[in-house]
This record gives structure tokens, C-alpha cells and sequence, in this order.
């Protein structure tokens, strides 16, 4: 810089007007090396270290990744997560396992998932208030700068980091990481995690971390390259860099070049068509406020023979393909699901991916019904994969043409069409008021419904559940369900349980299932209920018959079967697919169940149960033979005969229950020196 002149004086002045300046000079040197290394804005550093097979990662990250993704926080922190080798299969871990130990093993990390800000402060990343806490202790000043310069040649990535410090950055280390904004996974890990999202993919240079010795005021740029791996989605990779000192942990700063999108909300975002194969067309205006190249995708969840086009401005693309886009340009993008007749599922669902340079991703997903549809299911819970385990129970039963809504969609049906409505809910999913309105709204004209998941009835039958959302109800949960709420745990010491079926009964006779709080569909809660106003019991936890786990219940106009666990928490997809058809056929009135013959050859069955007139008594038998067929009551006692004599392998009697006064009954047949029972209600 220039320093001024000054006229000739005396000795004396111009040596002072010399030594005032010289300091003047001396200052604004200073001011300007300081300026140049000036301290900036602390960036946190968010880490995770996960796993793709680990059920509390499913339950958690999709809470965690809306965390990261909100746009008031942008700006704020830097993303990278690690990939663990336990609890089991991870495709991630293992396309670097050096550097996802490393990583994992220095922060001591004991369990999976857990979410580190800056180094040192570790939490569940479902904790989303602690993170933020977190974060916000640490906001301030920086003495260090990061500046970031990425570009691509093809699939090879070159990358510069320009470091500069007002402190002696002596003894710490720099970590540039090459991660990938998301990645979709059809088959990562056995959590059902399919979408993921920050994957640390490399350390540059070399796979390892940068010893620096810099001193205060000093700066430097550091550079490395890496070639793209063919797996990954090239315009994807961004770059987060972090400066930690190693023997604390303490991260003093972070920086990354992950761009964000933004999409306008869009108000077509679900149809349905009411001819069968009809397909329909979405549209969506993009303008991308960074220009480069784009590429579009979909990510499908739909029957076997649905197809998914794409068009920019009316121009059909394949996917993956790069579209060079200038910034402020509108582009109209379409997404056309055609659906096929051949498949019992009617719902299709596609999130149109839009990625463009460093990491930029946007989804808008569209979900397209087709008629005709006999069982419909309000998916209330689909954080990770619930849906899925439904659509193998009803593929496997082959039996009705069925499709799923989420919440936000029940604009475009009117559930009042279907003969059938399924609710499968689950922690965090609780009924709220718009579902129990649809509900009476549903039941009024006479509705049949199955409601299945922990939860379902503490948000309805418990006060305390408001406070996460419920509407609680208890008139519609006993008065229209039968239900009575107890408690939310079957059993507080422990996270597995066995539910068994009450015997005679005509949906869960001898069936026995095991539901577990450690699989990836968790049942951590499971609500013990208990029947009221004539409803039955079905089954009950852990040998305990006085924890009901499953009720039904009619009162001739309309009926409902009700679980106080989730039918995604059975691991056998048989025994899953049998009580989802049981149910449903009970529902329906369909052909009764046949009773379910003991050792002995002998069996026999009611319906409908509960009763409130005629009913039919089915009886299996080994072979002709003379029996005897009687009801008693509560006590033991006798108090009708239906049949003395002659019956058939295969037979039914008719009996009138109206005779009966209300209450539970346990109808017996006797034959060859054994005999057989089951129960039924009686109601008015």
C-alpha cells in the first residue's frame, strides 16, 4: 500500500509527523494481513455413523435426513455419514471399509445410529432438538477459512481446498471427504432402507486425513482428484471438509459445496383413473436457480408392468441423462404412469429425482390409483417399508385387488366406494382428527374395517396420547370398535412377544405368531386391549389370556376387526398372510372359516360371532359317526342341545341364538370318546 507524503518543517516536527506515520502505516498493514486471514462463520460438522441393516436406523433416519434437508437450516452445518459393519449386511461399509472403521472406531462409537456435531457431542440422530442445541452452542466465530473448488472432467473429479488461519493450526487435521448427496439402494442392508442420503464414498488425498502446520496467519490449498466409481451418481458428488483436533475431537471447522433445490409445491401430485390400464400424465414447471447439467430419474414403487416416462419440455429423455439447463430458465417436466391391468395391486408411486451440480437433489413424488380397487388401506406408517410387508400378505392370499393411500391422499378417493378399509398405523402414527371423521364418516352407512397397529388404540383410548397428536376417541373405540384401551405395553421387561390365538376362535383357532421389538418392523408397544359391548377376543400375548391382543366385533350393520400390534411385526409371511385373509374374509362374510380339526379329527366352529339370531355350527369329523352337540354357559352349565345323533365327516347345524340371553357361550360336539369346543357371544 502507499503511505502519504509531507512539506518540509522543522527537525523536530517531521520526525514526529515521521514516527506518526510509520505507525499509521504500520497499523494499516496490519489491518490488512488481518483482513486477509479474518476469522468467519463457524460451521458445525454433522456426522452419523449408521448401518443398512440396523431396524432403529430405518425408524430414525427418515426424522433425521428432514432435519438436515430444512431449509432454514442450509448454511448452518456440513453433512457426512459413515457406514458401520454391524449389525449386519451394508453395502456402503463395504465399498470402503478402511475409512468407515477409522472414521467409526476414533469416535468410539458403541451403537448404531448415532449423529456427532462437531466431534464431541453424540446422540440418537432422531434427537433432532439436541442436535440443534448443539449446533447452536457452538455458533460464532471461526479462526479458520475453507474455501472449496470442485470441478469434473468426465468421471474424473478434481478438488482444491484453500485454508486460511489467524491460530496455529499446528498438530491438526483436515479432512477432505468426496461423498454423494443420495443414492438409492434397492437392496443395501435388511432394514428396508432404500433411500440414503451425505455417503462419505473417499478421503483425498489417499484415503487419509492432512497433518497441517500452519501457523497463525498463515494459508495454504491443498488438492487431490478422484475418479468416479461407476456405481455412484457422478452429479452427486460434492465435497465436505473438516479441520479436527485429534486428541480432543473438537471439529473448529467445516465447510461444504452441497447445492440444495427448491420445487414449487405441487397441487397435482395424485390421481386416480377410473378405467382399467389408464394411465396419467403429471406436469411440473423447474427453474433451477445454479445453471449446469441436470439429470432426471425415477424411483419406482409400483406393480409389475407399470411403466414411468419422463419429457422435458415435451422432449422424452432416459434416465440419467444429462439436460444442460441455464439458471432462471423454466423447464416443463412430465411424468406419465401407465398402469397395467394383469396385477391384483392398483396403486403406483414414483418420485421424479431431479440432481444437478454438487450434490443438488429434489424429489416430488406422484402417486397414480386405478380402478377397479375391492380392498383399500390407509398406510399411515411407511416410514420403512410397512407398506411392502401388507402388499406380500395380499399378493400371497391372491385373492382381491387392493391398493394403499398415505396420509395427504385421501382427497382422491372416497372411501364410502369400498367395501373393505384396512388402517395400519404404528408409533408416530397415531389417528388424528381428519382419520377418525373419515372413520364415522366410513362406519356411518355401515362399514367393514380392519385397524391394525401399536398405538392404534392408546391414541384413541388414552388421554395422554393428544399430546402426540391423537384425537382421542374413546366413544368410536368402544362403542364402534368393541375395544376397550388397557395398557400400551403387553409386556415392560421385554421387546418380543408371542400372540396366540384363543381356541375355537374362528380367525386365530391355533394359530400362534411371534411379534419382536428387534426386527426391522419393531413392535415396541404393543396395546392391550379388551372387549367390550359383546365384541370377542381373538388372541392374547405371551400366554397370558387375560392381555388381548386381538378383538372383533359386529352389531349387524357394520363390523370391525382391531389389533393392538402391527401385522408388518409377524416375521412368518405365512402366518402374516393367513390373518390378513382371515380377517378380511371375516369382514366380508365370506364362506366361514372351517374349524381347524384337533388330533383327534374332530372340529367345530360358529358364525357369525358374535351372534344376535340364527347361527351356523359347523363340524368336522374323521369319519360318520353318532355325537353330541350342546351350548353351555359361563359356568359349565348346559343349556341347549343342537344335536343328539348321526353326523357326516363334513356337516353344519343351524341354531338359534335369540334363544340365548346376552353373554359368551362355548359350544361342545363329543364323539368316539373325545371331544372339541370353541366360543361365541351372543348379543343384542
Amino acid at each position: 500500500m502507499l503511505c502519504p507524503t509531507f512539506p518540509q518543517r522543522s527537525r523536530v516536527m517531521r520526525l514526529r509527523m515521521l514516527l506518526l506515520l510509520v505507525g499509521i502505516c504500520l497499523t494499516a498493514m496490519l489491518l490488512s494481513t488481518q483482513d486477509i486471514h479474518a476469522q468467519s462463520p463457524r460451521i458445525s460438522l454433522i456426522e452419523e455413523a449408521t448401518n443398512a441393516s440396523c431396524g432403529p436406523c430405518a425408524s430414525q433416519n427418515p426424522t433425521f435426513q428432514a432435519y438436515l434437508m430444512r431449509e432454514e437450516n442450509r448454511g448452518k452445518f456440513a453433512p457426512v455419514i459413515w457406514h458401520a459393519w454391524w449389525p449386519g449386511r451394508d453395502v456402503m461399509w463395504s465399498a470402503n471399509t478402511d475409512m468407515n472403521r477409522e472414521r467409526i472406531e476414533y469416535y468410539e462409537v458403541s451403537g448404531v445410529p448415532t449423529a456427532i456435531v462437531n466431534g464431541v457431542d453424540q446422540m440418537p440422530p432422531s434427537s433432532t432438538s439436541n442436535i440443534a442445541s448443539s449446533i447452536a452452542g457452538a455458533a460464532g466465530m471461526s479462526p479458520v477459512t475453507i474455501d472449496i473448488t470442485q470441478t469434473r472432467t468426465g468421471d474424473q473429479i478434481d478438488v482444491s481446498v484453500d485454508v486460511a488461519t489467524t491460530e496455529d493450526l499446528t498438530g491438526y487435521r483436515m479432512y477432505i471427504v468426496a461423498a454423494e448427496g443420495f443414492h438409492y439402494y434397492d437392496d443395501a442392508g435388511s432394514n428396508g432402507e432404500k433411500e440414503f442420503h451425505y455417503i462419505a464414498r473417499q478421503l483425498l488425498p489417499n484415503n487419509q486425513a492432512i497433518q497441517l502446520t500452519l501457523g497463525a496467519g498463515e494459508s495454504d490449498t491443498f488438492s487431490g482428484s478422484y475418479t468416479v466409481d461407476p456405481e455412484w451418481n457422478t452429479n452427486e458428488m460434492y465435497t465436505t471438509v473438516y479441520i479436527q483436533e485429534h486428541n480432543t475431537r473438537q471439529v473448529i471447522q467445516a465447510a461444504t459445496n452441497l447445492q440444495y433445490l427448491d420445487i414449487p409445491e405441487q397441487a397435482d401430485n395424485a390421481a386416480m383413473t377410473m378405467t382399467p390400464g389408464d394411465g396419467y400424465t403429471f406436469t411440473m414447471d423447474f427453474t433451477p436457480d445454479v445453471g449446469g447439467e441436470y439429470q432426471f430419474n425415477t424411483i419406482e414403487r409400483m406393480p409389475e408392468g407399470w411403466t414411468t416416462t419422463i419429457q422435458v419440455n415435451d422432449t422424452y429423455v432416459a434416465a440419467g441423462e444429462f439436460i444442460d439447463i441455464t439458471s432462471g430458465t423454466t423447464v416443463q417436466l412430465k411424468t406419465t404412469i401407465t398402469p397395467t391391468t394383469e396385477s391384483l395391486r392398483r396403486d403406483g408411486r414414483v418420485a421424479l429425482h431431479i440432481s444437478g451440480p454438487f450434490g443438488a437433489s429434489a424429489f416430488q413424488e406422484y402417486t397414480l390409483l386405478n380402478a377397479p380397487i375391492e380392498v383399500l388401506t390407509i398406510a399411515k406408517d411407511d416410514e420403512h417399508g410397512v407398506m411392502d410387508q401388507y402388499a406380500e400378505s395380499f399378493d400371497l392370499s391372491d385373492t382381491w385387488t387392493y391398493a394403499f393411500i398415505r396420509n395427504g391422499e385421501e382427497s382422491i378417493v372416497d372411501v364410502k366406494d369400498y367395501d373393505i378399509l384396512v388402517v395400519e398405523t404404528g408409533a408416530g402414527m397415531l389417528l388424528n382428527a381428519n382419520d377418525v371423521a373419515m372413520i364415522r364418516d366410513y362406519m356411518d352407512d355401515g362399514g367393514k374395517i380392519m385397524i391394525a397397529g401399536a398405538y392404534a388404540a392408546f391414541g384413541l383410548g388414552d388421554p395422554s396420547a393428544v399430546q402426540y397428536g391423537a384425537a382421542n376417541d374413546v366413544d368410536l373405540l368402544e362403542n364402534t370398535f368393541g375395544v376397550r384401551f388397557v395398557s400400551r405395553d403387553a409386556d415392560a421387561s421385554s421387546t418380543d412377544h408371542d400372540v396366540r390365538g384363543i381356541s375355537g376362535d374362528l380367525l386365530w383357532d391355533r394359530l400362534a405368531v411371534s411379534i419382536s421389538g428387534r426386527s426391522s418392523y419393531p413392535q415396541y408397544y404393543p396395546d392391550v386391549l379388551e372387549p367390550v359391548n359383546g365384541a370377542v377376543a381373538m388372541c392374547y400375548y405371551d400366554k397370558d389370556e387375560s392381555k388381548y391382543a386381538g378383538i372383533r366385533y359386529t352389531d349387524g350393520t357394520n363390523s370391525t376387526v382391531f389389533y393392538g400390534f402391527g401385522l408388518e411385526g409377524i416375521d412368518n409371511r405365512t402366518r402374516r398372510r393367513d390373518i390378513l385373509k382371515r380377517s378380511i374374509e371375516w369382514l366380508q362374510g365370506a364362506t366361514p372359516i372351517e374349524p381347524t380339526p384337533l388330533a383327534n379329527g374332530i372340529g367345530i366352529g360358529v358364525y357369525p360371532n358374535p351372534a344376535r339370531g340364527v347361527v351356523t355350527i359347523p363340524v368336522t369329523m374323521p369319519a360318520t359317526a353318532d355325537a353330541r352337540i350342546a351350548i353351555y354357559n359361563a359356568i359349565g352349565e348346559e343349556v341347549a342341545t343342537v344335536h343328539n345323533g348321526t353326523v357326516s365327516d363334513a356337516a353344519s347345524f343351524a341354531f338359534d341364538s335369540g334363544t340365548l340371553a346376552p353373554g359368551v357361550y362355548s359350544i361342545r360336539i363329543e364323539a368316539n370318546g373325545s371331544a372339541s369346543s370353541t366360543l361365541f357371544s351372543v348379543i343384542r
